[in-house]
């Protein structure tokens, strides 16, 4: 089947001959020609960062681009698209979905343009984006994939990239007098071949650097002579800094613009000209990471000295430096300082680092000393004399620690640390500290044990860090704490008193007078509201728009907090817009309003409620699509209709009662009318509560918009599920689906696609259902009709739908009903 249905065509890049393969080894056999090409001209050209960059873009690019090429030209397949149930629709939706990036690549294979940066990035998110929008299509790609054996052509590239890092050759760098006696610099190449000219085009720069790649430096410092300015300075060739924010960032997850910014920073920064990166910290983990690599090659003293460098110039990096400091401190582990490397670990709070930093303390034979136990257990403990005189309480508490291990014959380091089997961690979070091991042992603090020692639960125990300031106060000639005078806490806590009650006072002053504004404004937009709701009942939809428009003016204004702040406008008129067109031009919206309430007699408030309904109020919804369903004599017995429909003397009421009839329910009043109609109970102050209260909704739309589950059901079927709902196709007699859909059957069966699936025992789980239909003659039927038929393995939904009776039709729309909930689930496992 495959060689039917896949047959690649490959295209090459420029100089590499078109050819069509009918094995997929093939594949793998024109990647490994790019390779090798691609291994023997970076092994004659000089060993340089932008070289390697344009080395991996020409051999990803040339792989990935061909992938999506192929799939492109296997979508237009008749077989294929039979094959995996492709319409015309679904590849025009593909192709304008993806135009740019098919472009790209076509450029990318066919022209001189390879800078489109096609890679691995770009080809995972082309495929999550082809599996959102179309699943069929999705599948295509798997198993195209599986053609060319895709593990193996990506399993090779990443070969390729280790091997890129070995090949190039070195730049020499000679000193030299002039003729003149000046100091000058010569670069030539390491070895004696000659350098022949690249089969591919790729841009060197236009001047050699003097210090070429950190990897690839012996005896040169990290940065040229000359002393690091301290200041950091606004570039002015970059208006905006292009933003950079990656876990484990590299250059190979640069954009264009990105990458011309790095290399603008990387020489100011050789230049000694540090320049603001404006919270992209991701640009300057990219060089670090290339810092830390100098480990490698022995060059520790270079790494922890460009690290100090860079903690220096960035200290106002908070993220950036906690991670400086942990790596410096790493590096010294690795030299075999580990008094410095236990220096660098006190500049971050305990917590963060404290098992390596206690360790670190029991390796070098050190005690715990009471600074240590202040930074982790100090927080409202220490009273304000306490914390002005910090040193001297932990000079006390060290004592105290001391005695404390005296009096019971232990040591603390060695109570509160229990062994790992862990290895001490070298360089956390980076790929540089895979598989260093440092010869010291990996403990981990005991908080629990800590906690009972330091700041024991018994009343009649002081905490070490009390009896501390205690030691202290006496020693200065100062009463203990408590003694002598008002509490300390009691004093604190009046002062916080006082100072919540006039925050309390003026914030209360604030809150009356933005509710007094808010007030106003939603007044004056209820009226424009009610207007807008006239506007509608007389068809005057440009009307009814530009009040509604006004009328959320005044709601967005009510407050600063206010939720309808957060909507869109231009989203809503749009929305709104769209509503008013299918309310007036087509007929299917009120036939699927139709079956929608039809499925379920208890259908509920929340249910078809459009966009605009939402920000006004449910109940006009349901009269005006009952008036027209009526009226229209879409529904042949509204006295068998659910209850939102039985409002027979809706439709004898005149214009003008009718419209003030809506003004009462936009005011949160049921009228009477409706209210016997119903037959149901109503808080009159409910829809007002609803317009102002109903935060979450307004957050969900429009994706709860009525009007979206009634012109679009299928991508509706998700959000439906939640409640029990679902949509029926427009064919569906909505008469025989009035008293058997309920939410316990929606909820057993599912519809793919026009192929029905089933999950168990087929044969029982139909009878189930069927044996649940409260009419006997309908059950008696679909037994005798149905059930062979049903339990085929595929089904055309649409054809065969025609030759059913009513009641093999009622079957048929309960068994293709999807449950989504149970698909979601599977997915978001």
């Amino acid at each position: 089947m495959l060689k039917k249905l896949f047959k690649p065509l490959i295209i090459s890049i420029k100089r590499m001959p078109s050819e069509n393969f009918e094995e997929s080894g093939e594949f793998l056999s024109k990647l490994e020609e790019i390779i090798k090409k691609t291994e023997e001209t970076a092994s004659e050209l000089p060993k340089y960062e932008e070289i390697d960059e344009k080395m991996v873009g020409i051999v990803e690019g040339f792989f990935y681009s061909n992938v999506i090429i192929n799939f492109r030209k296997n979508l237009t397949i008749p077989d294929n698209k039979e094959e995996f149930d492709l319409s015309e629709q679904d590849v025009e939706n593909i192709e304008k979905k993806f135009e740019e990036l098919f472009k790209n690549c076509q450029e990318f294979i066919e022209t001189d343009k390879i800078g489109q940066n096609i890679n691995m990035e770009t080809y995972l998110d082309f495929k999550n984006r082809l599996k959102e929008s179309n699943d069929n299509a999705s599948a295509l790609l798997a198993e195209l994939e599986d053609y060319i054996d895709i593990d193996s052509c990506q399993e090779r590239i990443s070969q390729f990239k280790e091997n890129l890092n070995t090949l190039g050759k070195e730049l020499e760098i000679n000193n030299h007098t002039g003729e003149k006696g000046e100091l000058g610099i010569s670069v030539s190449f390491g070895g004696s071949k000659k350098v022949r000219q690249p089969s591919y085009e790729i841009k060197l720069p236009d001047k050699l650097p003097i210090i070429s790649d950190l990897a690839n430096e012996k005896d040169k410092k990290i940065l040229d002579p000359g002393d690091l300015k301290k200041e950091i300075h606004e570039t002015e060739e970059f208006e905006n800094i292009p933003t950079f924010e990656k876990y484990y960032p590299s250059l190979l997850m640069m954009d264009e613009y990105q990458k011309s910014f790095f290399k603008h920073w990387l020489k100011k920064w050789r230049k000694g000209e540090p320049i603001k990166v404006e919270g992209n910290i991701s640009y300057i983990f990219v060089y670090i990471y290339k810092v830390l690599s100098l480990q490698k090659e022995g060059r520790l003293r270079e790494v922890v000295s460009e690290l100090e460098r860079i903690r220096q110039v960035y200290s106002e990096e908070e993220k950036l430096c906690g991670y400086l400091d942990d790596w410096i401190s790493d590096t010294y582990v690795l030299m075999g300082e580990f008094e410095k490397a236990l220096e660098h670990l006190k500049n971050q709070p305990i917590p963060f680092r404290e098992d390596k930093y206690y360790s670190l303390k029991r390796h070098l034979g050190l005690p715990i000393e009471g600074k240590d136990i202040l930074t982790k257990y100090s927080t409202n403990v220490l009273t304000e004399y306490g914390e002005a005189n910090l040193d001297k309480v932990e000079e006390a508490l060290t004592q105290i620690l001391r005695d404390y291990e005296k009096d019971n014959e232990v040591s603390l380091i060695e109570e509160l640390t229990e062994f790992s089997p862990n290895d001490f961690p070298i360089y956390s979070g980076t790929e540089q500290g895979y598989n260093i091991k440092v010869d010291i042992d990996y403990y981990k603090f005991d908080n629990m044990k800590a906690e009972d020692i330091i700041s024991p639960k018994e009343r009649s125990k002081e905490s070490m860090i009390r009896q501390a300031e205690n030691k202290m106060r006496t020693e200065e000639g100062e009463p203990k704490v408590g003694e002598g005078w008002v509490s300390e806490k009691k004093r604190k806590k009046a002062k916080q008193k006082i100072r919540k009650k006039r925050k309390t006072r003026g914030e209360k002053k604030r809150s009356r007078i933005e509710e007094r504004k808010g007030e106003k404004n939603r007044r004056s937009a209820y009226a424009k509201i009610i207007d807008s709701i006239n506007a509608m009942v007389s068809k005057d939809w440009d009307k009814a728009l530009n009040l509604l428009d006004d009328a959320m003016d005044k709601l967005k204004k009510e407050s600063p907090y206010s939720k309808y702040r957060s909507l869109n406008r231009d989203k809503v008129k749009r929305d709104f817009e769209e509503f008013g067109h299918y309310l007036k031009t087509d007929q299917r919206l009120l036939n699927r309003a139709k079956a929608a309430y039809a499925v379920n007699s208890n259908v509920t408030e929340d249910f078809l409620v459009p966009l605009w309904g939402e920000l006004l109020f449910e109940d006009f919804t349901f009269l005006w699509l009952a008036d027209n369903i009526q009226n229209q004599g879409l529904m042949e017995d509204p006295s068998s209709a659910p209850q939102y429909f039985r409002l027979t003397t809706w439709t004898d009421c005149p214009e003008k009662e009718k419209i003030e009839l809506l003004k009462k329910v936009s005011l949160g009043e049921r009228p009477s009318l409706f209210k016997k109609a119903s037959g149901l109970s109503f808080d009159g102050k409910k829809l007002l509560k609803v317009m102002i209260r109903r935060k979450k909704d307004i957050d969900l739309l429009p994706s709860f918009g009525g009007y979206k589950y009634l012109l679009d059901p299928e991508n509706a079927a998700n959000e439906l599920s939640d409640r029990g709902l679902a949509l029926v196709d427009d064919e569906i007699q909505t008469e025989d689906l009035l008293q058997v859909l309920t939410v316990k059957q929606l909820k057993e069966c599912f519809y793919e696609k026009g192929t029905i699936t089933w999950t168990g025992d087929k044969k029982s789980k139909i009878e189930s259902i069927v044996n649940s239909y409260p009419d006997k003659k309908i059950r008696d039927e679909v037994h005798s009709k149905t059930t062979e038929t049903i339990l085929k393995r595929t089904w055309n939904y649409d054809d065969e739908l025609k030759k059913l009776t009513k009641a093999q039709s009622l079957a048929i729309s309960i068994l293709v009903t999807k449950e989504r909930q149970r698909i979601d689930d599977k997915i978001n496992l």
